[in-house]
């Protein structure tokens, strides 16, 4: 599984997309939101925000249950300098603290093991990208669709597909990773081992 915490700082990501390989993360600050085509799973998100700082060294996503939800149910911020994430989850009033190792990112973040094949360029929410095959050492490719910039606008894989519906380029507020203070830290419980 793909990970925040393999992201290469960002003048090594500029020297791998030099090569025949998308920008692995986006040059600037961006904020993009997604509308969730088609999923194999019912019942998760119908719209997903994604805010990056240049380079993707921190991430946001919110997920909300309506396409045209007002307030996410859950956000998941990524650092991938301390290689830990944070969970929010609103309805539980609680902030989970977890290793970034394990959180799949694949729609959002490439990553420089990746293998790439490059297919023909589209216009998606008024921008133009290169569509790509991506292919992981273990696992099945998906598609992504990804701007010069490196804000990826489509991605499409056997369980789920995503497709941005508006973009922003422009600096991200301070408290755009801050946690709400109603929020309270909680540890995730482990499942009991199978017997």
């Amino acid at each position: 599984m793909h990970t925040i915490a393999r992201l290469l700082p960002f003048s090594l990501l500029l020297l791998t997309a030099a090569a025949d390989a998308p920008a692995l993360a986006p040059t600037a600050d961006v904020t993009a939101t997604y509308t969730v085509v088609r999923a194999q799973a019912s019942g998760g998100p119908r719209k997903i925000v994604v805010r990056q700082t240049a380079g993707g060294t921190r991430t946001r996503i919110d997920s909300y249950i309506f396409a045209d939800g007002k307030a996410p149910y859950e956000t998941l911020l990524l650092d991938s300098k301390s290689n830990r994430s944070k969970v929010l989850v609103y309805a539980r009033q609680a902030v989970f603290d977890i290793p970034s190792e394990g959180v799949g990112l694949q729609e959002y973040a490439l990553t420089p093991d990746l293998r790439f094949k490059r297919g023909p360029d589209k216009t998606v929410a008024g921008q133009k990208c290169t569509e790509w095959t991506a292919t992981p050492p273990k696992g099945d490719p998906w598609t992504t669709c990804v701007t010069a910039k490196g804000v990826v606008l489509r991605t499409a894989s056997a369980t789920r597909e995503l497709e941005a519906t508006a973009v922003k380029t422009a600096p991200l507020p301070a408290d755009t990773f801050a946690i709400p203070p109603d929020l309270k830290p909680m540890t995730l419980v482990p499942a009991p081992a199978a017997k």
